[in-house]
Formats: structure tokens, C-alpha cells, sequence
């Protein structure tokens, strides 16, 4: 693997570990390690694909109760976003380190765009009367309700900014590699130690709202 895939690679190993961690010491009891035996019964599944494997995950998940299941479906949702916001959080900051050294032409990008028509042979002779005839009609709309909590976004925000302070932390310390810095370890620690109270925070809090938003709540 390239060494950005195993710098995300790493990041999504951090943030497992962060979220395995809060699940033992928030969840309830056994939460942690039905979790467990789901993934290991669901990757004999995946790699087998026998009648034996399937009837082992549906045996599991048929005898689980309210309780246990709620908190398991709590755990991959965290899980499933958490890895979202970490592969976001490390494509966003490639891309801005690119423009950083003076190249914008990352894959979907503007730029991209421009270039590829000129690779394409499309001049802007030929461009220009397609633009011309382009009608553009702003759509004014009720905005919709969000599906998830502001706490929750609020969360997953911070979780980003510590992702992305992480790297910062990292980048200074890939510009001194002669020599071991132990303050780097130290803002590193630190660093998870953050993470791991926001993944807190979204473990604490209720995924789903207990009562009807008003319009301040939507304005706000």
C-alpha cells in the first residue's frame, strides 16, 4: 500500500480503538463482546458464503434482546460514521495540502474540469456558446428538517478539527525525523485523549430526537 493508504489506514485503527474503548467503559455489559463475535461470525460468512456460516450470524442476531441490540446498532452507527468522517477529514486534507504547493487539479475539481476539456480538443470557442445557452433558475425551497441532533453534529464537527490537528501535529513532527520528540508523543496522547471524549459525547447522547423541532430550533 501507498503511504496515504497507510496513513488512513492508521487514522481508522485510532478511531476503533477510541470508539472500542468508549464502548467497554459506556456500554452495558457483554455489549463489547457481542460486537466481537458479530464481526468474526459476519467475516466467516463473508468469506465462506455457506448455508452454515448464514445460519450461525441469523442464530446471533435472532436470540439478541431489545436492549443488547439497540446498543449494537448504537455501535455501528458510530462506527460507520466515524470511519466517514476520518476518510473525509483525509481526503479534505490532501487536497488542501496540494493547493498548499500550488496544484489544483485533484479529481473533480474545477480546474480538473478546465483540463480535461483541453485534453478533450474543447477550445473555448466551443465552449462559450454552450454557456451562452446554459439557463440557470435559483430554486427557493422550505429547508428541511435534519434528520440528526445539532449535539451530534456538533460532535462529529469537533471530531473532524481533531483529525485534522492530529495531521498538523504529525506534519510538524515528519519535519524534525532526525531526532525522536517525546512532546510529540505527548500532543498525540492528548490529541486521542480529545477524541475520545467527543466519541463520548456522541455514546452519551440520544441519536434521535424525543420531541417535535420548533422553527427556532430550525432557525437555530
Amino acid at each position: 500500500p501507498s503511504l496515504e493508504d497507510r496513513e488512513l489506514r492508521h487514522s481508522v485503527r485510532v478511531m476503533t480503538s477510541v470508539l472500542t474503548r468508549v464502548m467497554k467503559s459506556q456500554g452495558r455489559e457483554n455489549v463489547a463482546d457481542t460486537v466481537e463475535e458479530l464481526q468474526r461470525l459476519f467475516g466467516d460468512f463473508r468469506s465462506e458464503s455457506t448455508p452454515n456460516a448464514r445460519e450461525a450470524l441469523e442464530t446471533m442476531v435472532d436470540g439478541m434482546d431489545i436492549e443488547t441490540t439497540s446498543d449494537v446498532v448504537r455501535v455501528f452507527n458510530h462506527y460507520f460514521s466515524l470511519l466517514q468522517i476520518t476518510e473525509e477529514s483525509f481526503h479534505l486534507r490532501k487536497r488542501r495540502a496540494k493547493a498548499e504547493r500550488g496544484g489544483h487539479f485533484w479529481h473533480g475539481s474545477f480546474h480538473h474540469t478546465l483540463a480535461q476539456f483541453r485534453e478533450a480538443g474543447v477550445t473555448v470557442d466551443k465552449l462559450q456558446p454552450l454557456l451562452d445557452q446554459l439557463l440557470y433558475l435559483p430554486v427557493m425551497t422550505a429547508h428541511p428538517t435534519e434528520v440528526q441532533r445539532k449535539s451530534i453534529l456538533d460532535a462529529e464537527r469537533g471530531i473532524a478539527q481533531l483529525l485534522g490537528l492530529r495531521d498538523d501535529i504529525k506534519s510538524r513532527a515528519a519535519m524534525h525525523a532526525s531526532k525522536h520528540d517525546a512532546l510529540t508523543d505527548r500532543e498525540l496522547a492528548a490529541n486521542e485523549v480529545q477524541i475520545r471524549a467527543r466519541v463520548m459525547q456522541l455514546w452519551q447522547t440520544r441519536l434521535l430526537r424525543f420531541t417535535k423541532l420548533t422553527v427556532a430550533d430550525e432557525i437555530e
